[in-house]
């Protein structure tokens, strides 16, 4: 072959599959998403959720919130407040982990409540079951969407409408995907708008200001909960067993799957099996290509922005918003989180506070967030350790004390005093944090 055409015959079928790639990504792909946020199955949570709902409510002493997002969504929630508060200017809104509902939060906000004193809200993403909230589609077309209209207008003599209307949710939550019902599938841009919609609750209808408000995101939540430190600058984010970026972590997961594969395939052909350097090279690039396609395939970068009243989607990237935050970021992690980088908290706060050096790094470290032993999804509330640390953080940036417009504000701070001296009885974890 002559020299001048061997670029033609290497090029022409690396573009046809580049080309056949991103067609693949530029597509919607929502059941596919859908493992992202429930990976262990589907979204239904039996016919006692309604009565579970009620239970939560009378546990929190709390009432639902009807939360109304930028793109006219509407999500459940709840707000809670201790009996007796600590502060009158500060709350605390909580986003669950994948396939993690309002209900499943109830123990971090009875910690809030009991140990800190500070209301809570919990937040049920859109596309999470909801028994209060069966169906709210974003963007529908067609019939659905004329019957959806219909139904919010004022009452008309026919039924039609309520008929059609009820048709159109029975065909979503049933899963059809016709171009008139769409699947109930959460997106990042709909995750960060049901984000911005409890932030917006509390700023308004609470009149909050953003450093009276803190964001505490579980796993994904912590990356749904840096959306909104960022686009909103002095609002406190805490990171629960945060992720670095979506990416890296699904690289991580789907790592031991194609490792399994390639040494299944091997299995039996000595002479491939010598060759230790190849499957040490095959095993990460494939497993950092299906993570590439994955995560483009079902997550769409450069959505929402100013327009839509959120922070632009880019992959759930939780360092690189960290890197602009403003406010006051601390992290919580698991000493043996099995999912997760064990070098993510690191990371996270160096981008937050600019740490140069390892000493720095590791200084910033000791100092913003607290280790907690067990795997992934350990709730920090059974750690004395940690939060004894987290708490001492938060005094330290006055979450807990000092403040305008703050009620008891004397003698709640000598409540949470006196629980953080009990606690510094058993703290086994200030060591550990010590040797991580």
């Amino acid at each position: 072959m002559p020299l001048p055409l061997i670029p033609i015959a290497i090029g022409i079928p690396v573009l046809g599959v580049w080309g056949v790639i991103a067609r693949v990504i530029g597509q919607d792909w929502p059941k596919l998403r859908n493992m992202f946020f429930f990976p262990l199955g589907g979204t239904s949570r039996g016919p006692h959720h309604a009565a579970q709902r009620q239970l939560v409510l009378r546990r929190l002493n709390g009432q639902p919130v009807r939360l109304v997002t930028h793109d006219k969504r509407a999500i459940s929630a709840v707000w809670a407040e201790p009996a007796q508060p600590a502060r009158a200017d500060v709350a605390v809104i909580i986003l669950g982990a994948n396939a993690m509902v309002l209900d499943d939060l109830v123990e971090y906000a009875e910690w809030y409540l009991r140990r800190l004193r500070v209301p809570v809200l919990l937040v049920n993403l859109w596309g999470y079951p909801d028994p209060l909230n069966p169906a709210t589609p974003p963007q529908l077309s067609g019939a659905a969407a004329r019957a959806l209209a219909d139904e919010a207008a004022p009452p008309q003599p026919s039924s039609t409408s309520s008929e059609a209307a009820a048709a159109a949710a029975a065909a979503i939550l049933s899963g059809d995907s016709g171009a008139d019902a769409p699947s109930l599938c959460p997106t990042e841009l709909s995750a960060y708008l049901d984000a911005e919609a409890a932030y917006t609750y509390l700023a308004h209808d609470r009149l909050l200001a953003p450093t009276g408000i803190l964001v505490h995101g579980i796993s994904i939540g912590g990356a749904i909960g840096a959306a909104v430190a960022l686009n909103h600058p002095g609002v406190r984010l805490t990171l629960d067993q945060p992720f670095c970026t979506l990416k890296e972590v699904t690289h991580h997961m789907t790592h031991g799957v194609v490792e399994s594969t390639v040494t299944r395939f091997l299995h039996g052909k000595g002479w491939l099996r010598t060759m230790r350097v190849a499957r040490a090279c095959i095993t990460p690039a494939v497993s950092r290509a299906v993570a590439f396609l994955l995560v483009r395939m079902c997550f769409k970068r450069g959505l929402g922005g100013t327009q839509a009243g959120c922070a632009p989607t880019d992959l759930l990237d939780t360092v690189g918003k960290a890197a602009r935050i403003e406010g006051d970021v601390f992290v919580l992690y698991a000493a043996a989180d099995e999912m997760m980088h064990p070098d993510a908290p690191r990371r996270i706060l160096s981008a937050r506070y600019g740490a140069r050096t390892r000493a720095d790094a590791d200084a910033q470290l000791r100092r913003r967030s607290a280790p907690m032993e067990g795997g992934h999804m350990s709730f920090f509330g059974d750690h004395a350790g940690a939060c004894e640390l987290y708490m001492r953080n938060l005094r330290e940036t006055a979450f807990l004390s000092g403040g305008g417009g703050a009620r008891g504000d004397s003698s709640a701070a000598g409540a949470v005093a006196a629980d953080s001296g009990k606690e510094r009885e058993d703290a086994p974890l200030l060591a550990l944090k010590d040797e991580l």
